[in-house]
């Protein structure tokens, strides 16, 4: 099972960087379905959340035995919350 997830891992890794990485990913997403600004973080939060878990499957910092739902919550909020920071940081 933790070789088919870190099969499958490897493949999102793969297609975020068929697109040029994150932010044209994002970038194409956001077009395509023509989301205000609010939703585009949300929407970037989300591939960054993806990417993150499907690295640390790579890794091996992951175990699919040990991975659950609020841990992803947790990783989503984590990074969502780091976000506004820096995003409050940088607009001054």
């Amino acid at each position: 099972m933790d070789e088919q997830i870190v099969q499958a891992a490897q493949a999102v890794i793969a297609l975020i960087f068929a697109f040029g990485g994150i932010v044209p990913l994002v970038n194409k997403i956001k077009t395509a379905v023509n989301s205000p600004p609010r939703y585009t973080q949300l929407i970037l939060v989300s591939v960054i959340v993806v990417y993150v878990i499907a690295t640390g499957f790579i890794q091996g910092l992951l175990v699919a035995d040990s991975f659950t739902l609020a841990q992803e919550s947790t990783t989503f909020v984590a990074i969502l919350t780091a976000s506004q920071a820096e995003y409050q940081r940088v607009r001054k």
